[in-house]
């Protein structure tokens, strides 16, 4: 289901006109990167990798979310709005 909502996300983002090209691109990687953290062969991938790997992972996608805060804090906001929604679906 998360897969659903985050290609719901690609595409709108894809679509959207009143963003820079950069911006854009760096929200589709941050999709891209959160699509693959998701997906079934990464979670039986970390359930059979290491955890200095888990870790890395993570860390990497805390670096680029740190970044976008603060280069777009607008967007950021609404992206953790997102996260917040999913996480009270049950997502």
């Amino acid at each position: 289901m998360i897969e659903t909502h985050l290609d719901q996300l690609r595409t709108t983002l894809e679509q959207a006109t009143g963003l820079p090209e950069n911006t854009k691109a760096e929200l589709l990687e941050l999709v891209a990167a959160i699509h693959n953290e998701s997906s079934p062969q990464a979670a039986e991938a970390g359930a059979t990798g290491t955890t200095e790997t888990s870790t890395a992972g993570i860390s990497g996608l805390m670096a680029s979310v740190e970044t976008l805060e603060v280069s777009h804090p607008e967007i950021a906001a609404l992206i953790n709005q997102v996260a917040i929604t999913l996480s009270r679906m049950g997502i």
